[in-house]
């Protein structure tokens, strides 16, 4: 009977369901799978939490281990960053984005009146 491990490795707020998935079938017990997270963790600090599964060839599962990364380094996310064209800091930024965005609609304007 075949079987393999689900490793589901978690970053930031993500849930176990959205993280990202390995298999493995070398980690068959809970103290491989510790020393598998252990170092998973050490390796990538970004890592919150660490889930193995078990799995058969008939689908059924059983968790081996959930490890949570003590000191996990936390990154800010891609929604807080400022979106293209806006966070500008010097006037001259802003003046030139504008001019640039009215070149392209007098472009197109342009275009579609020949």
């Amino acid at each position: 009977m075949a079987q393999t491990t689900e490793i589901y490795s978690v970053r930031g707020e993500e849930s176990l369901g959205e993280g990202a998935l390995e298999y493995s079938d070398y980690i068959a017990c809970r103290v491989a799978a510790e020393t598998d997270a252990a170092v998973r963790c050490s390796r990538d600090r970004t890592i919150r939490k660490v889930a193995y599964y078990r799995v058969d060839e008939m689908g059924d599962f059983r968790v081996l281990l959930v490890y949570e990364n003590p000191d996990p380094v936390i990154r800010r996310a891609q929604q807080d960053r400022p979106m293209r064209g806006e966070g500008h800091t010097t006037r001259k930024e802003r003046r030139c984005s504008t001019r640039r965005d009215r070149r392209l609609v007098d472009r197109f304007l342009d275009f579609l009146k020949e």
